[in-house]
């Protein structure tokens, strides 16, 4: 799991998502030119930003293999990021899946949405650890 968690340094919205889907790329071994124009493409119809310090940009792109979720820790809130409830994001979850894999993608943002982002403690708990990766990790495998 920790092979899919990165601290970003990116203080605005568009290059927060730029870090994410790079490193996404390269270690899912896809272009990260075509996964980012896919996901700004996405994300210019309506912003992922949901709420409770949380965005969720998503996209399908062809020929990917798997479906790919990264989660970045954002080292400063990101102001931008035009959430639902107007608060920065402190935590981005890139998904990312074949463009004809769609049961399998809606199934993972379903998953993610309904077990982290409704849950707040959970997600105040994941911001304070940030920067402890095992306790980090050991709070998403609960």
């Amino acid at each position: 799991p920790e092979k899919n968690i990165i601290c970003l340094k990116s203080a605005n919205k568009k290059d927060a998502i730029r870090e994410l889907v790079d490193f996404a790329a390269e270690s899912g071994g896809y272009d990260g030119m075509t996964a980012l124009q896919a996901v700004m493409e996405r994300e210019s119809h309506l912003s992922t930003g949901l709420g409770n310090k949380v965005a969720l940009p998503h996209a399908r792109i062809p020929g990917l293999p798997q479906p790919q979720v990264v989660i970045g820790l954002c080292d400063k809130p990101v102001s931008d990021y035009e959430c639902l409830d107007n608060q920065p994001v402190e935590i981005i979850i890139l998904i990312v899946s074949d463009e004809s894999d769609h049961n399998r993608y809606l199934s993972i943002l379903k998953s993610v949405s309904n077990n982290l982002l409704t849950n707040k403690p959970l997600i105040d708990k994941l911001i304070s650890s940030r920067n402890q990766p095992e306790r980090f990790i050991s709070l998403l495998q609960e």
